[in-house]
């Protein structure tokens, strides 16, 4: 076996396998961090519940529905990470090879 052949077979996903939770966490923080969608997003969502809470006295149930919102949005993002890490797992790796 070359050495291309083995980095690309056995190191290449074995490092992917190791570095997947990291690389994951970092792309939703940097997504939820990221300065357009902060401008975007927050501001636009908070002052439109402000504006609902003036309006309506419903101050707390709007800030309420912002946090779902955010809290739907981060568990849209680590839904993909789930199917992904279970499908790199090493037990999954030992279940094909056995085959």
């Amino acid at each position: 076996m070359t050495a291309g052949k083995a980095f690309t077979k056995i190191v290449l996903p074995q490092a992917f396998r190791i570095a997947l939770p990291n690389m994951w966490t970092f792309l939703i923080s940097l997504l939820k961090s990221t300065s357009l969608i902060y401008m975007i997003g927050v501001v636009d969502i908070i002052g439109r519940a402000q504006a609902i809470g003036s309006a309506t006295s419903h101050s707390l149930e709007s800030y309420i529905i912002i946090a779902l919102v955010f809290t739907v949005f981060s568990l849209l993002l680590q839904l993909p990470y789930g199917f992904v890490e279970k499908k790199l797992s090493f037990k999954n790796s030992i279940k094909e090879a056995d085959k």
